[in-house]
């Protein structure tokens, strides 16, 4: 109750009344999403139609972690964690990796050192697994390094303690088993078909039903590799054996399948098949409200389009309306006009479409397609101010009043806001003369 107070005590703040309310988002977190005793819960029984869906952010990310706990996937991501902690936490080890990427890569190809891996964003792991495969010969060169030590980079030679070589020599072991590199290209290779919905659907600008189309189009894409697994996976075999030359490993499996089965066999048709199935079983209830909501947009109308297709939300929200007994009539009207223009010359998202429909002209329709333009697709922008948080409030800001750190993280948001400089001295002179007239100094 102290959350859902807050929520309400904050609208009234602002001069939002709970009456207006009509969609909700929070995480998967039962404080928020609980069926009877959530915050969602208790809002919508205050407002029935406020209607709730889970953060399509984070659903993709519980997705992403379902489909990593498969054991050679977990097995490998754990190395993966071991590996990048060991190098990126000593600069030490760092130095002779990008001593060696620098030799032995194209100048601009690559960058100069591994990405983190992040505990929590597992999305955010997805460029971090991509370059973890490209360094793949680096690391086994930096492992050689450190135990052989290599005329090329002789100043890297000396200084490695029995400690070090130990845990370089485990490293290496689990680097050069290819069952690892073979997981490794499976990773970066299936999740890059959701790296397009994990940047599009944290957009500000996303609606429901647009951030929905994307993630039906990697559900798709996942869907006829999957159909396709003999190529698939011969792309992915190939890879990795090429990664496997290049640093000289034996391809090794158990004797039981032809190298090829065996692998696609335990690895990418178990893996494509969680990703697959978590995705779709967390997106259904977003789907169903894309639904209800693509007959409005008019890249989806066609001469078999008809009013039955959005009358159940319309229904729902019939009280909002101006008159909806004629809200049919605006909807043929709204239809005849779109049929006369080709598909590509159409608005492909809600907020587009809504630009061009005159309130003054159809404005039952205006106010339902604003109604669902409103409906949140996630709640990741509202939580880049706890992130903005951990890098604005350090110990160098630890006495600053809540109403600066507030107006600092507002600013670190909305970097891509223009600030002219000279306004905000000339308010702050405004606002706090000093005895020393700096005006003239400043802005003579």
């Amino acid at each position: 109750m102290d959350i859902v107070n807050a929520i309400v005590q904050s609208l009234e703040g602002i001069g939002l009344s709970l009456d207006n309310l009509c969609g909700q988002e929070y995480d998967g977190a039962s404080t928020m999403s609980g069926v009877k005793a959530g915050v969602q819960a208790i809002i919508q029984e205050r407002q029935p139609k406020a209607l709730y869906t889970h953060c399509a952010g984070h659903s993709l990310n519980l997705a992403i972690l379902n489909s990593c706990s498969i054991p050679s996937i977990r097995n490998c991501i754990d190395q993966i964690k071991g590996f990048t902690v060991w190098i990126r936490y000593s600069p030490k080890r760092e130095g002779p990796l990008k001593a060696i990427i620098s030799k032995r890569s194209q100048v601009g190809t690559y960058r100069s050192s591994i990405l983190n891996v992040c505990i929590t964003r597992w999305v955010e792991n997805i460029d971090g697994w991509e370059r973890f495969s490209q360094y793949h010969p680096f690391l086994i060169e930096l492992c050689e390094v450190i135990l052989y030590g290599n005329s090329e980079f002789h100043n890297y030679n000396d200084g490695w303690s029995a400690e070090d070589k130990r845990n370089t020599l485990a490293h290496m072991k689990a680097l050069e088993s290819f069952e690892f590199i073979y997981c490794l290209v499976t990773l970066s290779r299936s999740l890059s078909y959701l790296k397009e919905a994990v940047v599009k659907v944290q957009g500000k600008d996303q609606d429901l039903v647009s951030g929905m189309s994307i993630i039906d189009k990697c559900c798709t894409e996942l869907k006829s590799e999957r159909e396709d697994i003999d190529s698939y996976s011969g792309r992915v075999f190939r890879h990795s054996s090429r990664l496997a030359q290049q640093s000289n490993i034996q391809i090794q499996k158990p004797r039981t399948n032809p190298r090829q089965q065996y692998f696609k066999i335990t690895v990418a048709i178990p893996f494509l098949d969680h990703l697959i199935s978590d995705v779709t079983s967390r997106f259904t209830k977003h789907s169903k409200q894309a639904a209800t909501l693509q007959g409005l947009l008019p890249i989806h109308i066609t001469n078999n389009s008809s009013f039955c297709d959005i009358e159940s939300a319309a229904s729902f929200y019939s009280d909002d309306l101006p008159n909806a007994s004629i809200l049919d009539e605006e909807f043929h009207r709204w239809k005849v006009r779109w049929l006369k223009v080709t598909p590509k010359e159409r608005p492909q998202t809600l907020s587009e479409a809504l630009r061009l429909c005159s309130p003054d002209d159809l404005p039952n329709l205006f106010t339902l397609m604003k109604l669902f333009a409103t409906l949140p697709l996630s709640s990741c922008s509202c939580e880049r101010s706890a992130s903005a948080l951990r890098r604005i409030n350090n110990y160098l800001r630890s006495t600053q009043t809540a109403e600066q750190l507030t107006s600092l993280a507002l600013i670190h948001m909305s970097y891509e806001i223009d600030i002219d400089i000279d306004t905000v001295c000339k308010l702050y002179l405004e606002k706090y003369p000093r005895r020393i007239k700096c005006a003239s100094l400043l802005f003579q």
